[in-house]
């Protein structure tokens, strides 16, 4: 063999497995054919196996255990020496572990129960720090202290937000996300990740840009040993002062210690982000004297002067004082035990020594110290994440559990500040804004015989349980690098399924994004999902000659997830099927391909554009689809001097107003008031809104439109006068893909006024009767809705639940013009013009007022403060409380007898968060025939009615409740609404209605069909046969194609 040199420390005799040997000759051909040298091997019988394995066990529970230690350790000195390793494992069918520090807490980088391989990273150590460009690049096998100790000898004002434990490998430890004490003003360690190598199955070494964004995302806190060897990473540095401050307060848990810890509790995460107080809890004596201990840890980026007031005002009881600081530890022993107060001001590196129990002065060498420990420490730990202050009562229970014990501790740690700023799914890490802190749960022994370590274990699964009711739920939540077994394992068939039950816990919903395409469909479709899903990616190739994949995404890409759960505005429907792909193109004619690929292969295709859709068609289905996502095509192009403006359908309505009133303080559109929505669905639906009354519906004021058919053509209005007809207001989704509006622009004077109005409905129900009968016949410029809706209200131990309701209004000009529309209309208001100019309300006053510009007006509806900033009518962001409802809706054209409003009040007492948003008809509506569009609710009308339920628990149970209740309602309303046919708007879908067939039969889907277009519904099946006939665009509530059957003689 040429040049190659195996080296072992132990003679080939040790190994006598078959399995072995043939390992060891694979390894040996792969060296030989690339010419190298080879890499150190350590069987179990050699010395150095046995120290590499010990020091490998921070946790040494599993050294003498039945769990199989590895056939051979590998170390590899250069990363090339990492290939033929994995791909001799990979035919062999060896299993492999990696081992980075050693920390984790169920020892899966040093045991299995099957033969596996284990890689010692700890030879890839090397460190290169550009100062210049505030980078360094890290090998994995590098520990944290490591790392610290050579930013440290390079700069005294960077450093790395890492964890406080630096003898943890930068592997580990960044790729499961990385707490430590720098995180609420930097962020995790795997925050400040830029880029990585990582050899993958196959051998290769990749970066960034040749392992996809996709990839990159999941090692940055999904646990980098799923998906291949993390090598390096490249880490951003970060700028401190030269100075900092650390402080550590002792305190029992006993007196009014229990109210520091509460004043902790609901302040710690809340604390400017450069401070980091953390708090440990472990007992202090033995026997009756036995007491649980408080320490108050604390990191301040920056000086004793700055820090002191801080303190002085959120902890007096600290009684931390400058002088602290610049003298020996303070200690108090007028109470046994004696109590420390130590303080110090420090560089950087000597807060990381504090942290860690070192010596602040104490040589930084320590950092580096790598030795196996002498003492042995056996310990068990879990976690949770916590986002509502735990009571006295669950203080008591904690104290009293650890009094059982001998050794346990709990390390409670405050997020918030930087954390906050990043979405769920940003990185694999889930767990931010909303989570107040940390808990590390550990219970720690000195003798590991079975029955010691059975009880231990024991005490900590109890501890577990009980912890339940005063820490994050559904699902309960842990932190990867606190690794617990006890969550649940992957079962032989590593089942995606099973596998959810402890993934959830870590990774929440990012934990979708790590399986394959498979794990998201039901079984009886992976066949049919897989070739269709290779026929669609070939199909396009054809197509597209660069980037084949470029803005079409897969269910294990996180911009897949992060696309569909802020599509999902309604997010019942998260569990069930998912698109096969997401097309998020970037141009219009990115659409064609998708659609033509998705027809040839036998796809559906849904349209997403805001995603408010109430049944979620636009993002889910029962068969294999590709779902389209507008939201990159949302450009707004306006021109004032024609009074119009083209808009793309992926913009939202917040950014078309936004647009607007950076243009002009005098033009509007007429569109809804949740700003939110798409102008996609929203303007194809009708669009009711706050300016109808004046200027019509969003659809009445569209003049032309781009359209691309199930051909892939590009349509507009001069040739398509029927199919222009049905996309305004007949749903746009089953006639093609609406590209974008030509929408006309409205005059509104430079100051309108907005107004609210709060009664309970007991007593002033008189004032909703007559609202109901003449709403619809103000002036065409005053806007006025009402919403009903039930509240609680605590006087002492008694809690009652009544009926509110409120009055929310738009006028068309300035409150000196108003006041005397309300005195002759609205008296019972009291509204009076001083309060429209005073400073004067609260969110939940009777009563409020403003006079202000239109996009103020646009804010105050949407329950933003009119003097905000309009940027907000901009945002995107995913909500991180999760609204679950159900919505449906009617026209009204009589007013509801005193019958009907006691009816209406007793069924919503039975409720929970329940809604009837009710907003007038009337104006500029009324003088638009029923066919003008297909949205055919005009004269006659008085008012429409969404009905919603809302609950906050997805189970089945909650929600089949909430489902029946809503049901119910809206049958015991159908005596007081509009009937023959009883009519719905299409916007406020509902399947309760009917839902298309499987032959998609006209005659079937008329009983939905004409609740929401009336007679029109004929018209607009006959569009739908024109333009496609063979029903490419389709849901469950799509139109259908008119037959020639149904023809009349």
């Amino acid at each position: 063999m040429r040049n190659f040199q195996l080296l072992f420390v132990l003679l080939l005799l040790s190994f006598f497995l078959s399995q072995c040997e043939s390992f060891l000759h694979c390894i040996s051909s792969q060296f030989s054919e690339s010419n190298s040298t080879g890499v150190l091997m350590y069987a179990p019988k050699s010395s150095t196996y046995s120290s590499i394995i010990e020091h490998a066990q921070k946790n040494p529970r599993w050294l003498n255990s039945s769990s199989a230690h590895p056939l051979l350790i590998i170390v590899p000195r250069k990363e090339n020496e990492l290939k033929p390793v994995i791909l001799c494992s990979k035919k062999f069918d060896l299993q492999i572990r990696v081992l980075g520090g050693g920390h984790d807490y169920e020892g899966l980088s040093f045991r299995a129960e099957s033969q596996f391989i284990m890689i010692d990273m700890s030879s890839l150590d090397e460190i290169d720090i550009d100062l210049e460009k505030e980078v360094a690049w890290i090998q994995a096998g590098a520990t944290l202290g490591k790392l610290y100790y050579d930013i440290a000898k390079k700069s005294r004002v960077h450093a790395f937000p890492g964890g406080i434990c630096y003898t943890t490998g930068s592997g580990g430890l960044i790729s499961g996300g990385g707490l430590g004490s720098l995180m609420r003003k930097f962020g995790l360690a795997a925050d400040n990740v830029v880029d990585a190598r990582v050899m993958d199955v196959n051998g290769r070494i990749l970066d960034r840009k040749s392992m996809g964004e996709d990839f990159f995302w999941a090692i940055r806190g999904g646990g980098g040993s799923s998906f291949g060897i993390i090598l390096a990473w490249k880490l951003k540095l970060v700028h401190v002062p030269e100075k900092v401050s650390v402080f550590r307060v002792h305190r029992m848990l006993e007196g009014n210690t229990i109210n520091i810890l509460q004043q902790w509790q609901h302040t710690s995460y809340l604390l400017p982000k450069e401070f980091f107080l953390r708090m440990i809890m472990q007992n202090d004596g033995e026997g009756k004297e036995k007491k649980v201990k408080v320490t108050f840890e604390g990191l301040f980026l920056g000086t004793v002067d700055e820090l002191i007031p801080i303190v002085s005002d959120k902890y007096p009881e600290f009684n931390l004082e400058h002088k602290d600081f610049f003298q020996e530890p303070v200690i108090n022993c007028t109470e046994r035990p004696c109590l420390k107060k130590e303080c110090h001001e420090v560089p950087w590196i000597g807060s990381v020594l504090f942290l860690y129990n070192k010596e602040v002065d104490e040589s930084l060498e320590v950092l580096l110290d790598n030795s196996v420990p002498i003492y042995k420490n056996y310990f068990k730990g879990t976690s949770d994440f916590v986002k509502t202050p735990i009571p006295d009562n669950g203080w008591k229970m904690i104290e009293r559990l650890f009094l059982e014990e001998d050794r346990p501790m709990m390390i409670v740690e405050p997020l918030g500040g930087r954390i906050n700023e990043f979405s769920e799914s940003e990185l694999p890490f889930p767990h931010r804004k909303g989570n107040m802190y940390n808990i590390q749960h550990l219970v720690n022994w000195n003798d590991n015989s079975e029955n010691v370590s059975i009880k231990k274990i024991g005490w900590m699964r109890k501890f577990y349980k009980e912890m339940e009711p005063f820490v994050a739920n559904s699902p309960r939540t842990a932190y990867t690098n606190y690794r617990d077994l006890d969550f649940g394992t992957n079962q032989n068939d590593y089942s995606y399924s099973k596998a959810k039950i402890w993934g959830e816990k870590y990774f929440k919903s990012n934990f979708k994004s790590f399986q394959i395409l498979s794990v998201l469909f039901f079984s009886l479709f992976l066949a049919k999902c897989y070739s269709k899903k290779e026929g669609f990616l070939h199909c396009l190739s054809k197509y597209i000659t660069k980037n084949v994949t470029k803005n079409i995404y897969s269910p294990n890409s996180p911009t897949y997830l992060s696309i569909l759960e802020y599509a999902q505005k309604n997010p019942r429907w998260f569990n069930s099927s998912h698109p096969i792909f997401i097309a998020s193109p970037k141009k219009e004619s990115e659409i064609r391909p998708v659609i033509l690929c998705s027809k040839k292969i036998g796809l559906e295709f849904r349209i997403k554009s805001g995603g408010h859709d109430y049944e979620g068609i636009s993002y889910r289905s029962e068969s294999p689809f590709v779902m389209l996502d507008l939201s990159n095509l949302n450009k707004i192009k306006i021109n004032l001097k024609e009074e119009t403006v083209w808009v793309q359908t992926g913009a939202t309505i917040g950014q078309l107003y936004y647009a607007i009133a950076k243009k002009s303080k005098v033009h509007a559109f007429p569109g809804g008031i949740c700003f939110s929505v798409g102008t996609g669905g929203m303007i194809s639906g009708g669009g009711l809104g706050a300016l109808m009354r004046k200027f019509g519906l969003a659809a009445d004021n569209v003049v032309d439109a781009r359209v691309m058919d199930v051909k892939g053509k590009i349509l507009d209005r001069e040739k398509n006068k029927d199919l222009f007809w049905a996309i305004r207001g007949g749903g746009g989704a089953s006639f093609g893909v609406i590209l974008a509006w030509k929408i006309k622009l409205v005059r509104v004077p430079e100051k309108l006024t907005v107004f609210t109005i709060r009664r309970k409905l007991e007593g002033n129900r008189n004032l909703l009767q007559k609202w109901e009968n003449i709403s619809h016949q103000l002036p065409e410029d005053l806007f006025i809705r009402a919403v009903v809706q039930n509240h609680r209200s605590s006087e002492g131990n008694v809690t009652k639940k009544y009926v509110d309701f409120y009055f929310q209004a738009q006028y068309v000009g300035p409150v000196d013009e108003l006041i005397p529309l309300v005195e002759q209309y609205f008296p019972e208001f009291n509204l009076e013009r001083k309060d429209c100019i005073q400073e004067n309300t609260t969110a939940s006053a009777e009563k409020e007022c403003h006079q202000v510009s239109w996009i103020g007006s646009v804010l105050h509806l949407f329950f933003r403060k009119p003097n905000d900033s309009p940027k907000v009518l901009l945002e995107k962001r995913i909500p991180t409380r999760k609204n679950f409802n159900k919505g449906t809706s009617d026209f009204v054209k009589t007013p509801i007898p005193d019958s009907g409003w006691e009816m209406i009040e007793r069924v919503l007492l039975e409720e929970e968060r329940v809604q009837m948003i009710m907003e007038p008809l009337g104006g500029k509506l009324d003088e638009i025939s029923e066919s003008e569009i297909p949205f055919p609710h005009r004269k006659g009308n008085l008012y429409t009615i969404q009905y919603l339920v809302n609950w906050g628990d997805n189970s089945e149970s909650i929600s089949s409740q909430k489902i029946a209740w809503l049901r119910k309602f809206y049958k015991e309303m159908e005596t007081y609404v509009a009937k023959s046919p009883r009519t719905a708007y299409l916007n406020y879908r509902d399947f309760g209605l009917g839902t298309n067939q499987e032959d998609y039969s006209y005659s079937k889907a008329k009983i939905w069909g004409e609740k929401y277009f009336k007679a029109n519904f004929e018209r607009l099946a006959k569009v739908k046969r024109k333009v496609d006939p063979k029903n490419f665009f389709r849901s469950e509530q799509s139109i259908p194609p008119y037959h020639l059957s149904h023809e009349e003689d």
